[in-house]
Order: structure tokens, then C-alpha cells, then sequence
């Protein structure tokens, strides 16, 4: 078929257009931050500068003596349990070491999934610590995070930090 069959022209516009003329491509639009966005993300920022300045001050705030009859469980319940050399033994409740029965701990009735964290982030801890120790040939911690006396703390922090992030989302 060729022009002279048609009445319509054989171009590559679409029927009922003219031809336009070669224009330079059209660019992507530049990213505008408003004034109202920054000054919103500005003023999150500040709340949660100040919200985890204010949540982790003092995570030792009883100076060591347990006064919360709760949390003095839960520490003496986390320093009984470790991490299970197969990890396959933690869905194996009957012999994982991180089911607080299996540690002698029948009266736990709360989750396991936050006790777990807990004890891996007070190993994580435990082992920085006593690898900084040895970079620096002195003791770096000044307490076993894995045991009483530390573990409650690590406690206290992963609680900070999931407070922050739920301020965050909100």
C-alpha cells in the first residue's frame, strides 16, 4: 500500500496530529523537598535524638541491686540459659538450652523470642568485651554481660531500642 492509496499521510504521529518538530528530551522532574517535609523530618529527628537520650540514660538505675522483682527474674531466668550449639535444638524444645524448663525454670510463663534475643545480645556483648580485652591487655567491661549482674542491662537496652524504633513507625 503506498500514500497514493490513502487519503491519510504514512507518518509516525498519531492520526489527527502534526508532526512536531525535534524538542530535546523531556528530563526527569528534580526532586523538591518542601519546606513543610524537612521541617517534619527535622522535628522527628529531634524527637528521637531526644527520646533515646532520655531512654538511655540511666539503664543502670538501681545501681546493681535487682529492685524490680520482675526483671530480677527474668535476669536470673537469662542467666541460666545459652545458645543452643545446634540451631535446629531451639525449635526442639524438649532439649533446647534456651527453654527456661529445660534450665530449671518451670514458673517462666512469659515469651521465649525476647528472652532469646536477650541472651544472643548479651553473648554478642560478652564476646566484644572480652575481644576488646585482649586488644587491650586489660579488662574493657566491667561486667560479665552473659551472668547476673550484666545480663539484666542488655535487657534494659534492647528495650530502649525497641522503644525508639516504635516511636519512629508511630
Amino acid at each position: 500500500m503506498s500514500e497514493t492509496d490513502t487519503d491519510v499521510p504514512l507518518t509516525d504521529a498519531p492520526l489527527g496530529d502534526e508532526p512536531v518538530a525535534d524538542q530535546p528530551e523531556p528530563r526527569p522532574p528534580a526532586v523538591v523537598v518542601s519546606r513543610a517535609k524537612a521541617s517534619a523530618l527535622v522535628i522527628l529527628l529531634g524527637i528521637l535524638v531526644l527520646g533515646g537520650w532520655l531512654r538511655f540514660t540511666g539503664l543502670g538505675w538501681d545501681g546493681g541491686t535487682h529492685l524490680h522483682p520482675d526483671e530480677r527474674f527474668l535476669t536470673i531466668v537469662a542467666s541460666s540459659l545459652s545458645r543452643n550449639k545446634n540451631p535446629l535444638d531451639y525449635l526442639r524444645t524438649s532439649v533446647s538450652t534456651l527453654n527456661p524448663y529445660n534450665a530449671g525454670q518451670s514458673f517462666y510463663v512469659y515469651g521465649n523470642f525476647p528472652m532469646t534475643a536477650t541472651v544472643y545480645a548479651a553473648e554478642w556483648a560478652a564476646k566484644v568485651c572480652d575481644t576488646m580485652s585482649q586488644r587491650a591487655g586489660e579488662r574493657w567491661c566491667e561486667r560479665v554481660y552473659t551472668g547476673y549482674d550484666g545480663v539484666h542491662l542488655v535487657g534494659r537496652f534492647l528495650s530502649a531500642l525497641i522503644d525508639l524504633a516504635v516511636v519512629a513507625l508511630t
